[in-house]
């Protein structure tokens, strides 16, 4: 069932941070620091990107969206590997990198 109002809890009031100012510094302060933004549908991803450029200007953002090939490549690549049954397709050896642009 679809949960309207998702929730995952995240420590005491004391615990959390809110802001971006905030959340930045926290994650700066962590050496040798790698974050991943896992994002519900819907999400302003433009506005957490602009977010860690204004406050983590040296960082490398990395968006994964951008990264992938366009959808008609796709389809075209797979295409032997694609039916009109939404059960029952084929097994392929497909791994992950081949959605995305090696040049990306």
């Amino acid at each position: 069932m679809y949960d309207k109002l998702p929730f995952v809890p995240a420590g005491t009031t004391e615990q959390c941070i809110s802001g971006w100012q905030a959340i930045a510094s926290a994650i700066a302060e962590q050496a040798n620091a790698h974050i991943c933004v896992e994002c519900y549908p819907g999400v302003l991803l433009h506005e957490i990107e602009e977010a860690f450029k204004t406050y983590l200007p040296d960082w490398r953002i990395v968006r994964t969206d951008a990264a992938f090939l366009p959808a008609d490549v796709i389809a075209s690549r797979f295409a032997d590997l694609l039916s009109d049954d939404p059960v029952f397709g084929r097994m392929s050896e497909t791994e992950i990198q081949d959605f995305f642009d090696p040049k990306s």
